[in-house]
């Protein structure tokens, strides 16, 4: 039988992997289409902002995106 801590860290180690993949996946499609700007791939990077799946990447970047517009709002 497999310990909670142990697998605990394949999760967590199944979701980092997924998490870079999907990014690279972002990365290579932006390439694609001709743009210079790359997101980091770094799961310890994305850790720092509590994101550690593609789902929580999507919602963070939403958040983001949410966010700078309302500040574009504020400076007009």
């Amino acid at each position: 039988m497999i310990s909670e801590k142990k697998l605990g860290k394949i999760l967590r180690d199944l979701a980092k992997d997924n998490l870079v993949e999907y990014i690279n996946k972002m990365n290579e499609k932006t390439k694609a289409r001709g743009a210079v700007g790359f997101l980091t791939n770094d799961p310890d990077h994305w850790a720092g902002y509590n994101v550690y799946t593609a789902a929580q990447l999507l919602d963070y970047l939403e958040k983001e995106y949410q966010h700078n517009l309302e500040k574009d709002e504020r400076r007009q």
